[in-house]
């Protein structure tokens, strides 16, 4: 049986683009990692490694060029490699589930299923939200159960009972591995199939915005002010009317000025209307010597590039 992993572009699966653009720099480096994408994406996996170290000598705290580096790693077969990138995305971005789950694929891949459980149950408690980890994690589970019902007949050739649950097994796993006819491409970010309950139309553009939100508060915990600033569109209006200019200098400041910075998305939700995407959450943000709870709105706008922020509003 072959778990589905949708993020390692694995079985019928494919990247769902939409949901790892984590930090946006700029529309070279978007450009870069489309580069990058289109190569993972025929196969080429030694010039989309090429390509993304390339683009990573000039900006290496890039998490998308970081997350395709490692995609392409494991695809080569360098999976100490690709653990050690999604390893180093985790630590340098806490908040992001994504690489938690690339790392379950490696390590169930190489039969290391308690360190593969662990790291989709971190991804869970990152974002209770993650279907994909909570899919992965119910595959994971049935190799599992696979395991031990083949190891326990082995040891006991008579139990009967334990011969019929893994035939069940087998034939769950089998139709698995066969996998149902695919959806339109349209259906789904990761082309999923399509449930018996379908989602509504809206429902990969709610999951980018709110993937380019976690992008944005992961960017801020990491200190990082360029990835945090092209967060923000061309038509972000400033607080106070202040300019773009003094404004984002403002913030460089602020930012730059701790030595420590965490906030966490709480209890998001989306809603789509046309290119623009309200986003409502509890913002939890604590730093070197100020911790606060409060409501916050991030109004979105889908450009070219994709999904950027034109509002930002507090205690709403």
């Amino acid at each position: 049986m072959k778990m589905n992993f949708a993020h390692a572009w694995a079985g019928r699966f494919l990247p769902g683009l939409s949901l790892v653009l984590l930090v946006a720099a700029g529309q070279a480096h978007a450009d870069a990692a489309g580069d990058v994408a289109a190569l993972l994406k025929s196969g080429q996996n030694e010039a989309a490694l090429a390509r993304a170290d390339e683009q990573l000598r000039k900006q290496p705290r890039d998490p998308q060029l970081r997350f395709l580096q490692g995609l392409a790693l494991t695809n080569l077969g360098r999976k100490a490699d690709a653990l050690s990138v999604f390893g180093a995305l985790t630590r340098d971005y806490p908040k992001l589930a994504e690489p938690h789950n690339n790392m379950a694929v490696i390590h169930a891949g190489s039969g290391r299923y308690d360190e593969a459980l662990a790291a989709l149950n971190k991804a869970i408690q990152i974002d209770p939200n993650y279907a994909t980890a909570y899919e992965n994690l119910a595959d994971l589970h049935l190799q599992m159960a696979q395991q031990a019902l083949g190891k326990l007949v082995q040891l006991s050739p008579g139990n009967e009972a334990a011969r019929q649950r893994q035939a069940q097994l087998r034939k769950i796993g089998d139709a698995q591995a066969a996998g149902p006819t695919p959806a339109p491409a349209a259906a789904s970010v990761t082309e999923k199939p399509a449930s018996a309950v379908e989602k509504p139309a809206a429902a990969p553009d709610n999951e980018a915005a709110l993937s380019v939100v976690r992008g944005w508060a992961a960017a801020w915990s990491a200190r990082d002010v360029d990835a945090y600033l092209a967060f923000y569109g061309p038509d972000f209006r400033t607080p106070r009317q202040e300019s773009r200019s003094a404004w984002e200098a403002k913030r460089r400041e602020l930012i730059q000025g701790k030595s420590r910075i965490a906030v966490e998305v709480d209890a998001p939700q989306v809603a789509v209307s046309g290119a623009t995407a309200t986003v409502r959450f509890r913002q939890n943000y604590s730093s070197d010597n100020f911790t606060s709870k409060e409501r916050k709105t991030l109004v979105l706008r889908k450009y070219d590039d994709g999904w950027k922020i034109v509002e930002e509003r507090a205690g709403a």
